[in-house]
């Protein structure tokens, strides 16, 4: 009963740590969402009542926020999760039973990454689901579902049915987990080639705001024209909405799904 009791106080705190971090990254989302209000503001209509563009702007911006943080936290989880992988497989070679690998990567894990590592408090909370006699499929399938990593569910898969037909399932177990690992390393390298796109992008999303702001600050005169007048408000709306529109198409064509 007091294993049990430890699982479940296990469960909760990691709960409690995801929910203390989606606090902290909705703060800073809503903080870079009023920074980006109060520069259109200045930048577009050179007024405070452009703040009343924050109506759209920090919506979008925090749909824009929170969809980079989840895949840092995706990538994040991958590559902790190939670590992982390579560990488990190196002490099953090794001759150490499933079980033991699971502990003993723990602990590998651990020294890796650290204690506040997501991975690894999912990784401590599936081995003591196995220590009180929970079948290890059932837990890494529950650990898979937490940590949200395709291969993790691909590796669920294989181990059930591993289990199921028995045999010689480790060595199939054993080649299942090379094979995940060389399919997450040619992920990553997609991954970082798509990196190289996504910086480019940023510079051509800031290039077109610094160049704007240059104009205002240094020919104030030539620019004047858009600003104070209905029809200037119009224009520089419609500039601010093609410009916004042309930022989401770009991340979707960045987007790529691998």
């Amino acid at each position: 009963m007091d294993q049990k009791k430890r699982v479940v106080s296990q469960r909760k705190t990691i709960s409690g740590r995801f929910v203390i971090v989606k606090a902290i990254e909705n703060k800073k989302g809503i903080l870079g969402g009023t920074i980006l209000t109060v520069g259109i503001a200045w930048l577009f209509y050179d007024s405070v009542w452009g703040v009343i563009s924050g109506c759209v702007i920090i919506p979008w911006f925090l749909k824009l926020f929170a969809e980079n943080q989840k895949k840092k936290r995706e990538v994040q989880n991958l590559c902790e999760f190939k670590e992982m992988m390579q560990i488990l497989s190196a002490y099953m070679q090794a001759g150490c039973s499933l079980e033991n690998a699971f502990f003993e990567t723990e602990q590998e894990i651990k020294n890796l990454f650290s204690e506040k590592s997501f991975l690894y408090q999912c990784l401590h909370k599936m081995n003591r689901k196995i220590h009180v006699s929970v079948p290890i499929e059932q837990a890494f399938l529950e650990f898979s579902q937490e940590i949200c990593v395709e291969e993790a569910y691909d590796f669920a898969d294989i181990l059930l049915y591993a289990k199921r037909l028995g045999g010689n399932y480790i060595h199939h177990i054993q080649q299942t987990a090379l094979r995940i690992e060389e399919k997450i390393g040619i992920s990553q390298e997609i991954e970082t080639m798509l990196a190289e796109k996504r910086l480019e992008l940023r510079v051509m999303i800031a290039m077109p705001l610094l160049i704007f702001a240059y104009m205002k600050l240094t020919s104030k005169e030539f620019i004047g024209v858009l600003y104070h007048s209905v029809a200037g408000v119009l224009m520089m709306s419609v500039c601010l909405v093609f410009y916004l529109v042309m930022i989401s198409l770009g991340r979707k064509i960045v987007d790529i799904k691998i």
